[in-house]
């Protein structure tokens, strides 16, 4: 009997595996999956922009999100930025871009590439690098920074 008694006192005080549980059933964060889903809003955002679809293109952005010229001051917000890719789709030049490699973790993520700007026969207007920093909203990577740089040699 009182070998039973002490049996149960040291089995009730071992923690069951099987009742753990976690705060949140949350999935481990995955790189490559994340990588995948910043190239499919890639494709969505040569999409929209080739389509000229300046509203779609904005709400790949977060609702805070930025996008950071050279030589201007930051657009702010999915209606500014609407406002200010419509202006670049008006001027009829195709993009390409290329991404090189993607980093981060479940909260953030950063990608950096290379960009050309090229006019309406494939002549090269412009050829950049950029960084984009891609945050989590509503359960997909959206654009949260979008920066950019030239790499043509200012004229004097």
């Amino acid at each position: 009997m009182i070998a039973t008694l002490i049996f149960l006192a040291i089995s009730s005080c071992q923690n069951n595996p099987k009742e753990k549980t976690t705060e949140q059933n949350v999935p481990a964060f995955n790189l490559d999956s994340a990588r995948q889903s910043v190239e499919y809003q890639n494709a969505a955002f040569q999409k929209a922009f080739e389509n000229s679809d300046s509203v779609g293109l904005a709400n790949l952005f977060t609702s805070d999100g930025k996008m950071m010229m050279p030589g201007s001051p930051s657009i702010v917000g999915r209606a500014a930025i609407a406002s200010t890719v419509a202006m670049f789709m008006r001027m009829n030049i195709k993009r390409q871009a290329k991404t090189i490699d993607v980093w981060g973790n479940g909260d953030l993520l950063v990608e950096e590439g290379t960009a050309s700007l090229l006019d309406q026969k494939g002549v090269e207007l412009d050829h950049a690098k950029y960084l984009v920093i891609w945050k989590m909203e509503d359960g997909q990577w959206k654009l949260f920074r979008d920066m950019w740089n030239t790499d043509l040699v200012a004229s004097k």
